[in-house]
């Protein structure tokens, strides 16, 4: 798992967070592939990070 910054959970469903993590910059991230977001990181599997192209907000 790595951990990762955003700025806000946009929104919710039962399976996935819209989370925005800069101002136009927003992915859905499946609960099945993430730890519950705590503040502004969450903890999401090493393969999604590169999937999304998370890299420059690790944490």
């Amino acid at each position: 798992m790595i951990e990762i910054m955003y700025d806000s959970v946009e929104q919710e469903t039962e399976n996935a967070w819209l989370i925005e993590f800069e101002p136009g910059v927003q992915h859905w991230m499946p609960k099945s592939q993430c730890e519950e977001p705590d503040g502004n990181t969450i903890e999401v599997k090493d393969w999604l990070v590169d999937k999304k192209e998370l890299e420059e907000y690790v944490v």
